[in-house]
């Protein structure tokens, strides 16, 4: 598990990220076509 923690503002922020699909206070979930375009 991650120590940082997202404040309230900054999920509000990341959620607005197309790329994320779902962020909670220690962790960020990116769409599965953001991973494959990283990788490569």
């Amino acid at each position: 598990m991650s120590k940082m923690i997202f404040h309230d503002q900054q999920r509000k922020q990341l959620e607005k990220n197309e790329n994320v699909v779902k962020i909670s206070e220690r962790s960020i979930r990116y769409c599965p076509d953001l991973k494959v375009c990283i990788v490569k």
